[in-house]
């Protein structure tokens, strides 16, 4: 009786062992799928550092990931935001700093991106799936949305923040 009360013990241990393992491991996977399509999304080389990651949540459940906020910083090399900057005309980044009209206009905010008067910004919308879209608006195209698709390159520091937010 002694000896069945062990291995069923044994097995329960291994079992919450197992399914705490598993968790972590998923939330890791998670925040790897995350940062690729920030990298994606914002064109960030493979070349560039992460500094900086904050993900929520940390997984995915049934559908879309209600109330996401991912935010990162990279550190880029002169040649990584100078191509940036070279490439500021085509659609998307912008001279900084963000004009009072369309910060006002940005539902989401965080205080802690960088104010940086110096750099570029990238904002955007999807209206939905914002961390896997492909076709994207100028959010100053559109009426304050839920999402956003933020990026702010502070020059000289080469620091680029940028951040992904939805309230679906």
């Amino acid at each position: 009786m002694i000896n069945k009360l062990n291995k069923v013990l044994r097995l329960i241990v291994w079992l919450l062992l197992g399914a705490a393992m598993t968790g972590c491991r998923g939330q890791v996977w998670q925040d790897q799928a995350d940062q690729r399509e920030l990298r994606r999304l914002f064109a960030i080389p493979e070349s560039a550092q992460l500094i900086e990651y904050h993900g929520f949540p940390d997984r995915s459940g049934f559908g879309q990931r209600e109330g996401l906020s991912i935010r990162a910083v990279y550190q880029l090399k002169p040649a990584e935001a100078l191509q940036i900057t070279q490439n500021s005309a085509q659609p998307g980044w912008l001279a900084l700093p963000i004009a009072p009209a369309l910060r006002a206009q940005i539902v989401w905010t965080d205080s802690d991106l960088p104010q940086s008067q110096t750099g570029f910004y990238f904002c955007r919308t999807a209206g939905d799936d914002v961390l896997h879209a492909t076709r994207t608006q100028a959010c100053a195209d559109t009426p304050p949305t839920s999402d956003l698709i933020l990026g702010i390159l502070e020059l000289p520091s080469n620091r680029l923040a940028v951040m992904v937010r939805s309230a679906y």
